[in-house]
């Protein structure tokens, strides 16, 4: 039931706002590009892309970019309406592994509904998923939850069909996304370090990682014989951290809801249980990812996060569904606040009522719905029709936020033409005004 409603609601969220827009969320310019041009080789893999006036390396994970390539080819859709759908379906589909994962990991049925209509609510849950360069984000979030699934079983109870799961699915993750897949590694590791610190783990682990290398082979095999090594460790060097990344984890602020940060408080209190209890991994999960993750940190924060809410939550409402004689404090105190029986308090079942309630509002809310409009999208495709090709602009959108600029984003794709901002020379560069604007220099002036 559980499950149900979080798939309702969830899939509400995520589908409401592509549903209303006429183009993908955000940005997604890029990735629009790669799917054209795996369309235009013939699912042949490119050896460079045509972006800006760059030649970029084809060594991108090629996964979501061939799944969208077929779909589009085999039921004739549009690339750009792919663009737009897949990848809340891809999140939406997040929502049934993560409750595969929560039911593996956590000790009631209680703490697994909670945790799974928490996940299906939380901002940061879809955010970054449902926007166009969420395409391969997406895929790889709902193939890595599934991966975790198998490893943390594997670690526990060590078959077989465990290890051939385990190696299906971070395959998948890795031939999906790159962050995805770096943070599916550490927390691996981590799941190791705490359930598996045996020979047969070990071993077991290494099967994992053999595998998967072999699986993703011709994928990376290819890459490097192309390119060399250097895409990769460029990619690893990328977006170093700042000191307001960890004062972030201090502050709990990774749910990123609009109003009172209650889901936020109550993995807080999850974290306080889990420490009382002296169950650690949950805590460590989280510490780790915001030590490890430089960027959208609080998208991979959220799967411990929402473990810890389900834990928090089920200590708030088993103390308040305890009789009066068990309170702590009281007579008789109780050892352990857990909800210990079906029926629910009349106190209990209102503030569950109104967290679902609050959660549904805070996603909808806190939902991305900006997008490419179309007197933008008339304007480049003018550009690309009249001007010649070797047009440089500059692009001035009003965008504030680093990542957030996607009118600047589509403009290359949609205009064949360069944006001085994000060429080689001006990267970094940063104008931001309270109107958009697009200004063209003539080719050679």
């Amino acid at each position: 039931m559980a499950l149900l409603l979080a798939l309702v609601l969830g899939g509400f969220v995520r589908l409401e706002p592509v549903l209303s827009a006429k183009f993908p969320l955000k940005d997604g310019g890029l990735f629009f590009t790669f799917i054209n041009a795996l369309l235009q080789n013939q699912f042949s893999l490119p050896d460079t892309i045509s972006y800006n006036g760059l030649s970029i390396p084809f060594v991108y994970p090629p996964l979501s970019f061939y799944i969208s390539a077929l779909v589009s080819s085999l039921f004739h859709i549009p690339v750009i309406d792919l663009l737009r759908i897949l990848p809340a379906v891809f999140s939406i589909l997040t929502i049934v592994a993560f409750y595969l994962l929560a039911k593996t990991i956590l000790a009631s049925d209680w703490q697994v509904c909670f945790a799974v209509l928490s996940f299906a609510l939380l901002p940061t849950a879809i955010d970054f998923m449902i926007v166009g360069g969420g395409l391969p984000r997406a895929l790889g979030y709902f193939f890595a939850i599934l991966a975790l699934q198998q490893i943390w079983l594997l670690s526990t109870q060590p078959t077989r069909r465990h290890l051939l799961g385990s190696i299906l699915w971070v395959t998948l993750t890795v031939l999906s996304h790159p962050v995805v897949a770096k943070f599916l590694v550490y927390s691996a590791v981590l799941i190791f370090l705490f359930n598996g610190r045996n020979r047969k783990s070990l071993f077991n682990f290494c099967m994992v990682a053999a595998g998967t290398l072999l699986l993703t082979s011709p994928w990376w095999i290819l890459a490097i014989s192309r390119h060399g090594f250097t895409p990769f460790l460029n990619a690893l060097q990328a977006n170093p951290h700042s000191w307001t990344s960890y004062l972030a984890a201090f502050l709990f602020m990774q749910t990123n809801e609009p109003y009172l940060h209650l889901q936020g408080f109550l993995a807080l209190v999850g974290i306080f249980v889990c420490l009382k209890d002296k169950q650690y991994f949950l805590p460590a999960w989280l510490g780790i990812v915001f030590i490890l993750e430089p960027r959208l940190v609080a998208s991979y924060a959220i799967l411990p996060t929402s473990l810890l809410v389900a834990i928090g939550l089920e200590a708030l409402v088993g103390m308040l569904n305890l009789p009066q004689e068990k309170i702590p404090g009281t007579p008789n105190i109780a050892p352990s606040p857990q909800i210990e029986r079906r029926r629910l308090s009349t106190i209990s079942t209102i503030l569950l009522a109104f967290i679902l309630c609050y959660g549904l509002i805070s996603a909808f809310v806190a939902a991305p719905r900006q997008y490419l409009d179309a007197e933008n999208i008339e304007a480049m495709t003018w550009i690309k029709a009249n001007l010649p090709k070797d047009s440089r602009f500059l692009v001035i959108s009003g965008i504030y936020g680093a990542g957030e600029d996607y009118i600047s984003e589509w403009f290359p794709t949609l205009s064949g033409s360069v944006s001085s901002a994000g060429g080689k020379r001006h990267q970094g560069m940063s104008i931001s005004l309270g109107t958009r604007v697009l200004c063209a220099s003539p080719p050679r002036g």
